[in-house]
């Protein structure tokens, strides 16, 4: 598989991984703001029933002192109704009335306190229902809670297989480096290699010329058997540089099989080879000319020969 498309597929997966973060962030705080909101607003509510259920008591503790108070007027008035039968028609009515208004005040409160018990109990209620929704508010935190921490260990995950995605990155940029520079390193190699070719086919035409030239040389060896020693001396060099050339050629074989030989003892090689082909052209031309001197004191003798008989 190619490393850039894996690589394309870790990047789609991260880019996935970090849109879910988002999100999860996103409705975490979503829920947050919902919950500040629910407290502030039963916060609100807590406090306004507090302050009515203060009115409350203060208006009842004043309305149970006034009733007490028009209870003893009336316990009072009562005493005096009983204690004085022999009062006159007069007093007896504005006994009446008096009875009267106290029946109306005694209802007036009545009424007042029947509205307040119903304050009351609707300020109960209330609270109750505060109580509910504290509870139900309190669960669902708990239960957002435990989403919460749910998500949060989810991101966390989500951290740690970023973290070890961008650890495997890491060695895969590495391993591409090494790749590109096992491919320079092949390319080198190989272009070595074509230089070692090269070389040894050099060196093998330079053999080929060799061999030509010591089958050239063969008449010339059959021709000066007379100077033997001279002869001999000549083809131990000819050997020396014959065994010089294929310790070259020996050395050119090991540096292709190394395949890591440097220009530099190529050319080295090369200069070699020519020089020896220099000197072996020098070697043939003393011969040749030793064999003209040669030939030239045959024919001396030939004709001092002739001229004594």
């Amino acid at each position: 598989m190619n490393p850039a498309d894996t690589l394309q597929d870790e990047i789609r997966v991260i880019n996935e991984i970090e849109q879910s973060v988002t999100h999860i962030e996103k409705q975490i705080r979503k829920t947050i703001n919902a919950d500040e909101n629910m407290a502030a607003e039963v916060e609100k509510v807590r406090e306004e029933c507090e302050a009515f259920c203060q009115e409350v008591a203060a208006r009842k503790k004043k309305l149970t002192v006034w009733r007490a108070s028009m209870q003893n007027e009336a316990d009072a008035i009562d005493r005096r109704l009983n204690k004085n039968d022999k009062l006159t028609t007069g007093t007896s009515i504005a006994s009446s009335m008096a009875n009267i208004q106290q029946k109306l005040a005694q209802t007036l409160v009545d009424n007042i306190f029947t509205k307040l018990e119903k304050r009351r109990k609707a300020a109960e209620a209330r609270h109750e229902e505060i109580d509910k929704l504290e509870i139900k508010n309190r669960n669902e935190r708990e239960e957002r809670q435990i989403e919460y921490e749910q998500k949060m260990k989810k991101v966390a995950k989500l951290s740690e297989a970023y973290d070890i995605y961008e650890e495997m990155f890491v060695d895969v940029q590495f391993g591409i480096g090494q790749i590109d520079a096992l491919k320079k390193e092949i390319i080198d190699l190989d272009f070595q290699i074509a230089k070692a070719k090269r070389l040894n086919a050099i060196c093998e035409v330079n053999d080929q010329k060799i061999n030509e030239e010591n089958e050239r040389l063969e008449p010339i060896k059959h021709d000066l058997e007379g100077r033997e020693n001279t002869a001999n001396e000549w083809e131990q060099k000819i050997n020396a540089e014959r065994e010089r050339v294929e310790q070259y050629q020996s050395d050119i074989e090991n540096s292709e099989k190394m395949s890591l030989q440097r220009e530099k003892d190529t050319e080295a090689l090369e200069e070699e080879a020519k020089q020896l082909q220099s000197r072996l052209n020098n070697l043939v031309t003393q011969v040749d000319n030793q064999f003209e001197v040669f030939t030239a004191e045959q024919a001396t003798t030939a004709k001092a020969s002739a001229a004594t008989a």
